[in-house]
């Protein structure tokens, strides 16, 4: 199926079956055959929220979802994203997450801006602190949680000048001593740990 043709237009609407009402304001991410929205709750105006979108998915992509959110919203932490809900669309074979929006850009984005692309080390270290303070945090989970997919691209910088936030938990796994688990989505090419190019994951991926 052509991308162009399964995302969502601006202006759409897209109804939690629990109640709620979103209108679809903004492409804020695409990958794969998923995508990530800006949508405003239809009936409180001032309501925002990103909706986390997974196209056709298959039981897999579901429970994956669904863990996804399971993880997120028993955490708290201010460099963690928060997750309300998440729902499905039958008749768009479509399923969601609502989360809380973080307006900012990625740290990749804003590499890109730097002379050279590259941050002065002051400015990485200062960045980076709420994200290390994140992973000690999730590391310390009773079992830990890793993320497994620790990258620039999934790191945003609110314009709100709080601190950065860490995102996508796709890959997310708790971590079970003895136990292993292969990421089933493929790695980031240059930021995964070798293990996660065929064997199991401890906390210690989330640090390469």
């Amino acid at each position: 199926m052509d991308e162009e043709q399964w995302l969502l237009p601006i202006g759409s609407i897209i109804r939690d079956p629990v109640g709620g009402t979103y209108v679809v304001e903004a492409l804020l991410g695409r990958g794969g055959f998923g995508a990530v929205y800006l949508v405003r709750e239809q009936h409180i105006k001032q309501q925002v929220f990103a909706l986390k979108e997974e196209i056709h998915p298959n039981r897999y992509q579901r429970d994956n979802l669904t863990v996804e959110a399971d993880i997120l919203r028993r955490l708290q932490h201010s460099a963690l994203p928060r997750v309300y809900r998440v729902f499905e669309d039958v008749q768009r074979q479509r399923s969601y997450m609502l989360m809380e929006y973080i307006a900012g850009q990625t740290l990749d984005a804003l590499r890109k801006e730097q002379p050279e692309q590259r941050f002065p080390l002051p400015l990485a270290l200062e960045l980076l602190e709420p994200i290390v303070d994140a992973l000690i945090y999730l590391h310390h989970q009773d079992p830990p949680i890793v993320h497994r997919d620790i990258k620039p691209a999934n790191i945003i910088v609110p314009t709100s000048h709080t601190a950065a936030v860490l995102v996508d938990f796709g890959l997310a796994k708790e971590y079970v001593e003895d136990r292993t688990t292969n990421a089933v989505r493929p790695a980031t090419p240059g930021y995964a740990a070798p293990e996660q190019y065929g064997g199991g994951t401890t906390p210690r991926a989330d640090l390469y």
